[in-house]
């Protein structure tokens, strides 16, 4: 046989200082703080979906840690565009360690459709002011700059548009690249 030790059962009373709450008031507070939660979510979201919003597509490319781009080395970058009701913002960053020898950088872009129409434009991105200092935002040894290649791109089609970026400097290597990218965002 199980032995089974009883305890006296105790009943709460409230007293003076502690009141009962009615279920009515109980269910309003209820309500309240999840009325409250709902709002402080949607808060959020709407924040959240404000801060990535304008920010569209990306595409980089990050070079190696020998940092050189050569002549023949061809970067291709694809923007898969799904919303094309309203025109982008379209900019080309570069990423240079502080030591790039040049003054300018020279580019040549080349942009295929979905239905395989190409155009190409020559990009200079300016580096280095003619008194030597650099432009774009300088981190430790790392210079980033974002030049714009147009403030209307327009995409008539959905699909992948494919980027081919290529040096134009004329020479064999270039020294101290580290990353090259596009980025299209909605214009405010």
């Amino acid at each position: 046989a199980l032995a089974v030790a009883e305890r006296p059962v105790q009943l709460f009373l409230p007293t003076d200082r502690e009141q009962i709450i009615s279920p009515g008031l109980m269910m309003r507070m209820i309500r309240t703080l999840e009325f409250t939660a709902l709002c402080a979510a949607f808060m959020l979201a709407l924040t959240i979906s404000s801060c990535t919003s304008h920010m569209k597509y990306v595409e980089r490319y990050k070079f190696s840690e020998d940092y050189i781009w050569k002549a023949e080395d061809t970067i291709e970058l694809v923007m898969d565009i799904r919303d094309n009701k309203a025109p982008y913002l379209f900019e080309l960053t570069f990423r240079c360690a502080s030591g790039f020898p040049y003054e300018r950088m020279l580019l040549r872009v080349e942009e295929i459709s979905p239905d395989n129409r190409s155009a190409r434009r020559d990009v200079e991105i300016l580096v280095r002011n003619p008194d030597g200092s650099l432009n774009g935002e300088k981190g430790f040894d790392i210079i980033d700059l974002t030049t714009t290649l147009t403030d209307k791109k327009e995409y008539p089609l959905h699909g992948a548009y494919y980027y081919r970026i290529y040096p134009a400097m004329g020479i064999e290597e270039v020294p101290l690249v580290m990353e090259v990218g596009l980025q299209l965002s909605r214009q405010e």
